[in-house]
């Protein structure tokens, strides 16, 4: 159920129906925003579908909520409001990156098509010039030197094609690799950026104490 999870933990949400709000337990992937009844997972109120048309926007307080703010999708707004400002902080973080990390997917994938589909094209060249060969090679004897020329061509042709789709590969894996690499300093940024929220707290409460002894 966590695996790749961003972020987890109570926020209220806003009913599209009754417009009442209620606590609901979010779990954060960088695809969706499913939220349940309570953490232990076993009712499912729903889930938000994110994509790229996906905008995450701050929203004055009201309603009696504090620390809100909005997902917006192609067909609904979703309102919530955090317990606290270092969390919706870091939830709004948390969602901007999973939205950054699907588009780094969608770009990848988009390059893994374009690298099938031309691996595709050259593999169609390579049979249609095995045929050539094939029926080169059946001509009676009186052509066998330009059979021989033909050949020799079209093997040429094919070392330039499998040399033409390594380099390819080797970019898509590079790609790949690239993406792996910046998905992974995004998260680390991102658990520094809560680390630092924290310690941020805990020298506000620490001042708050102190003053309280004075």
């Amino acid at each position: 159920m966590y695996h790749n999870v961003l972020k987890r933990g109570y926020m209220w949400k806003k009913g599209h129906l009754r417009r009442n709000w209620t606590e609901r337990w979010f779990v954060l992937k960088p695809c969706s925003i499913a939220y349940y009844a309570s953490e232990a997972l076993r009712d499912k109120k729903g889930e938000i579908q994110l994509d790229k048309s996906c905008v995450i926007e701050p929203v004055v307080d009201r309603e009696g909520k504090r620390c809100m703010f909005c997902v917006k999708t192609h067909s609904k707004t979703y309102e919530m409001s955090a317990s606290d400002q270092r969390q919706k902080v870091e939830w709004t973080q948390a969602m901007q990156t999973a939205l950054r990390l699907q588009s780094e997917a969608e770009t990848s994938l988009h390059q893994q098509l374009k690298l099938k589909r031309r691996v595709q094209r050259e593999h169609g060249q390579r049979e249609r010039s095995r045929s050539a060969r094939s029926s080169c090679s059946s001509r009676s004897s009186q052509s066998d030197d330009t059979c021989t020329q033909e050949m020799e061509k079209m093997e040429k042709e094919k070392d330039r094609q499998d040399s033409e789709i390594e380099c390819i590969l080797q970019q898509a894996r590079e790609l790949e690799h690239h993406r792996r690499e910046a998905e992974e300093k995004e998260r680390r940024k991102h658990m520094e950026v809560q680390m630092e929220l924290e310690r941020q707290l805990k020298e506000a409460e620490m001042v708050k104490d102190g003053g309280a002894y004075l």
